[in-house]
């Protein structure tokens, strides 16, 4: 298993060079009339999206969590980080807590979520919570009326419980397959 998280830091690196490179292109991805598609589509275009969840998926199962209320807890504070940078626009300290949330998750893979719970709530709310707030604030930096602005957002919302429930999912399974073997 360490195999996978060196692979995952390793891939993290790589990916992180750029500070959360995929929130530079929503303009262009919100400008067309299909609102709600592009939102659903978004969380694919960049890796930061599909880290962040992968991530809090995995951290939130080791930390023996129930999954349907973690799930629903992060796209609850997903929709709160949303409403935060739809109100409040742009803030610079949003792309920089993006990736420090991200290298902090990593770096909590190699310490025994149980033991420090509390920090992995907080370091994968934090992640979630940014990445919420990120999405509204360039969507509402496009020129697009409220109406459209809220379908980008449903459509983030949309596909990244979609994501975090298959991400919760196979964590599972994984885990489950290991406990399997050990007991042979």
């Amino acid at each position: 298993m360490k195999t996978i998280y060196q692979t995952l830091f390793i891939l993290a690196s790589y990916l992180l060079s750029a500070v959360a490179f995929a929130h530079g292109n929503h303009e262009a991805q919100v400008a067309n009339s299909q609102q709600f598609i592009s939102g659903l589509l978004h969380p694919f275009s960049g890796m930061d999206h599909l880290l962040a969840l992968l991530l809090a998926a995995v951290l939130l199962h080791q930390c023996r969590l129930p999954m349907i209320k973690s799930v629903t807890a992060l796209i609850t504070l997903m929709a709160i980080g949303a409403a935060s940078g739809l109100l409040s626009g742009s803030q610079g300290w949003v792309e920089a807590a993006i990736l420090m949330s991200l290298a902090a998750m990593f770096i909590l893979l190699w310490i025994k979520p149980v033991q420090i719970q509390k920090v992995v709530l907080a370091v994968c709310s934090l992640a979630i919570i940014t990445q919420g707030w990120a999405h509204a604030a360039f969507a509402s930096t496009a020129t697009m009326s409220i109406l459209h602005e809220m379908q980008f957002i449903s459509g983030v919302l949309v596909s990244s419980l979609l994501l975090l429930s298959v991400f919760a999912t196979i964590a599972s399974l994984i885990m489950q397959i290991r406990q399997a073997q050990y007991v042979r």
